[in-house]
């Protein structure tokens, strides 16, 4: 993720709206996490919780869901991203950072296809997407970030 800093920051900058010294700031910071967390697993003990739902936030597109992801991946879980329907361009970017540009690693690291999804929709299929994706019964958690009043639609 961090031969991409600018690529992505430069992403972020043109959808959210941030300056690019914070959209900087905000992909250098994820790169420290993946990196912390890539040393952590050697301590996760125990099993998988199998498929969880990521439903992010529009204002920290890439910590909202570098933090969960982390965990969850070094856990052996497989994620299924779903962006803010503002800010869907990053979550496909990080995804294709991750995946696309690192193939060989994912395969090396024992990544089979489909352990990382993004879905995306437009506003008005936004809670249709979402509240389908939480009563999936192969879903076996969700992490959401954003407001009371949208985790309710959930």
């Amino acid at each position: 993720m961090a031969k991409h800093t600018d690529e992505i920051a430069q992403a972020m900058t043109k959808e959210v709206g941030k300056v690019i010294t914070e959209s900087l700031f905000e992909v250098k910071i994820c790169s420290d996490v993946l990196v912390w967390f890539a040393y952590e697993t050697k301590r996760v003990h125990g099993q998988a919780h199998g498929v969880v739902v990521l439903i992010t936030t529009y204002h920290a597109p890439l910590c909202s869901i570098i933090r969960s992801f982390c965990a969850l991946i070094g856990a052996g879980c497989t994620v299924v991203i779903k962006p803010s329907p503002e800010v869907p361009l990053s979550a496909i970017k990080l995804a294709m950072v991750l995946l696309f540009n690192n193939i060989l690693c994912c395969k090396e690291a024992g990544f089979p296809p489909g352990v990382v999804n993004v879905v995306t929709a437009d506003f008005p299929s936004t809670p249709a997407i979402g509240s389908l994706l939480c009563s999936d019964p192969h879903v076996r958690h969700v992490s959401f970030n954003g407001s009371m009043e949208v985790g309710k639609v959930y």
